[in-house]
């Protein structure tokens, strides 16, 4: 009778931590997704206000300025994700907090690190996949940006510029 009262509650705390898991993860998701989001809206807005003026003297069309930001989205994604990743980790363990959820969880018996298991599993995961993504999508989409610029003599080519660099030079 022992062994199945030890058992069944042993089944029942772990249903509870893998509960606690997903409930974890799926605040923390949800957060880092609307963090990311807002990150690369605030990127794109600045990066418009920034070249406006250079898309203008450019005479670049609307679909070439769309292809553009196509292209700069994953680099504005590479330099949000740790960003988000940390205020998201900040905002799901403030609003377990504010909520009194975190007090419940550690009354049931389970500690503050075991309550950040999922949350270090995840920012280790996307650590691993953020370096993929950088050195496969984030290249190839930057150096198609910097071939538009160059379509449309947004940013000249390094070799006028490493000529301009001889004339200074030569004075």
């Amino acid at each position: 009778y022992k062994t199945n009262r030890k058992s069944a509650l042993k089944h029942v705390i772990y249903k509870m931590i893998k509960l606690i898991d997903s409930y974890i993860i799926k605040q923390f998701s949800a957060k880092l997704i609307i963090t990311l989001i807002a990150f690369i809206v605030i990127f794109i807005v600045v990066d418009v206000i920034d070249h406006l003026d250079r898309f203008i003297d450019a005479t670049m069309p609307a679909k070439a300025i769309l292809r553009y930001y196509i292209h700069t989205v994953p680099w504005f994604i590479s330099i949000g994700l740790p960003m988000a990743m940390l205020l998201s980790t900040v905002f799901t363990l403030s609003i377990l907090q504010k909520n009194n959820e975190l007090s419940a969880i550690k009354s049931s018996g389970i500690g503050f690190k075991r309550i950040a298991y999922p949350i270090l599993i995840i920012g280790f995961s996307m650590s691993v996949l953020s370096f993929f993504f950088d050195n496969y999508l984030v290249t190839s989409s930057y150096q198609k940006r910097l071939i538009l610029e160059e379509e449309y003599g947004i940013r000249k080519s390094r070799l006028n510029e490493l000529k301009k660099r001889n004339i200074y030079r030569q004075l």
